[in-house]
């Protein structure tokens, strides 16, 4: 697994090297542009993309609804979205599947979550969130 975005020269090598590919922390918009500039490496080294497997990463917090959304982004957040606000998707149940599904479809199959709020969040993300993949 090789990870980063670096589209000069790690994309270059990801798309010579790796079995796998991470991008940490990035919104979907900028997974798929720097997904579709590793496409372009991929054709020009010929290597088929379907060969390296794709994988997202990045902290994750979640809440039941917005308002609790709101609330927990106050108490563990309000700092790292000021200073990062692209490395953090925060999301209610329903949109994280949204959200992640729009992931799946450009063929992501791994995801590595920083979950920031673990102990309140980790059975409802096991049950209502995991099996939708």
């Amino acid at each position: 697994m090789i990870g980063g975005g670096g589209e000069k020269l790690t994309l270059r090598i990801v798309a010579e090297l790796a079995d796998m590919w991470d991008l940490n922390g990035v919104p979907f918009e900028i997974y798929k542009r720097k997904l579709d500039i590793l496409t372009k490496y991929c054709d020009e080294c010929g290597r088929k993309m379907r060969d390296i497997e794709l994988t997202w990463s990045g902290d994750l917090t979640l809440a039941k609804g917005e308002k609790q959304l709101r609330k927990k982004i106050g108490r563990y957040l309000k700092e790292d979205l000021i200073h990062s606000p692209q490395s953090v998707m925060t999301s209610t149940y329903d949109d994280c599947i949204e959200k992640l599904q729009k992931f799946v479809d450009l063929g992501c199959t791994y995801f590595i979550f920083n979950l920031q709020t673990f102990n309140e969040d980790k059975e409802a993300f096991m049950e209502q969130i995991a099996p939708s993949f």
